[in-house]
């Protein structure tokens, strides 16, 4: 993975940097792709982010962030994908950076 999210500042700014137009992609209903491309663009930076900590699971937060702000019904719940959304950042920085990174993915071989 990626280690420039080794660094704290890193993975806060490029999670707030696409975090952040997905609030004005959903609700001014600009591009579903645009909206639908940051989150996968948050569970990629989780994944990279999580194999540097131990935490593979980080990818499941923002996962369920994109649920809530994806599904119809879901996405009349106020604040919750916000709110996982601060929980993966929380996670993401108070978790030590480990020695080696684990695989954020199983490599058969």
């Amino acid at each position: 993975m990626h280690k420039a999210f080794a660094s704290n500042a890193v993975f806060v700014s490029a999670y707030l940097l696409l975090m952040l137009p997905t609030y004005y992609f959903q609700h001014d209903h600009v591009s579903s792709a645009a909206l639908v491309a940051c989150l996968l663009g948050l569970c990629w930076i989780c994944i990279a982010r999580g194999a540097h900590i131990g935490k593979n699971w980080l990818a499941a937060l923002p996962m369920v962030a994109m649920a809530f702000e994806l599904i119809p019904r879901l996405s009349a719940i106020p604040y919750v994908s916000t709110s996982y959304h601060i929980l993966a950042i929380i996670i993401g920085i108070a978790s030590p950076v480990m020695v080696k990174a684990q695989p954020a993915l199983p490599v058969n071989g």
